[in-house]
């Protein structure tokens, strides 16, 4: 068995983009529907190193409706497959690629050139290994954490905006 280090992926920061032409951040307490795309700062980190690059203004605005379609991919790529290789390459913004890489128990992230967009990957995050298992219980976790964070401050839009964008992986593995 591999001695790898620990992946942890935890938010803070929520909130909900204003609308357009709008110069705020709306807190979830007003979440105004089940469209609204979430906001804030989303940390994946392996070891002491964290995943850069990921929210587009910087690391307090990740797009939680986008990333957690592609989390819920990675572990659909992944989780049955014990090699195999899955990329999240948006491309919005000149965002860098994200590749997920899984061998057996191992899992190599690397940020990565864009093919899509002009976005430069970092040559100092390439295949950071953690173990799959760690990782994707830290995935749950999240979906799981965030489920509550959301409902606790938004009991009557929240359960819309989660139906919609949360993804099945929670009730899955409940």
């Amino acid at each position: 068995m591999h001695d790898l280090p620990l992946a942890h992926i935890t938010f803070s920061g929520l909130f909900q983009l204003a609308a357009e032409g709008e110069d705020a951040e709306v807190p979830l307490t007003a979440l105004s529907g089940p469209d609204e795309h979430i906001h804030g700062h989303l940390v994946i980190a392996v070891g002491d190193r964290v995943v850069p690059q990921m929210g587009f203004w910087g690391p307090h605005d990740v797009c939680f409706n986008t990333w957690f379609e592609e989390l819920e991919t990675v572990v659909r790529e992944l989780r049955d497959r014990p090699s195999a290789t899955y990329v999240f390459d948006e491309g919005e913004q000149g965002q860098p690629a994200f590749q997920f890489a899984r061998d057996d128990d191992l899992l190599r992230i690397s940020v990565i050139d864009s093919l899509i967009s002009d976005g430069v990957g970092d040559e100092s995050f390439q295949s950071v290994a953690c173990s799959w298992n760690d990782f994707l219980a830290q995935i749950y976790g999240l979906f799981e954490n965030f489920r509550v964070e959301v409902l606790a401050a938004n009991p009557t839009i929240g359960p819309l905006w989660l139906e919609k964008h949360l993804p099945r992986l929670v009730v899955e593995n409940r």
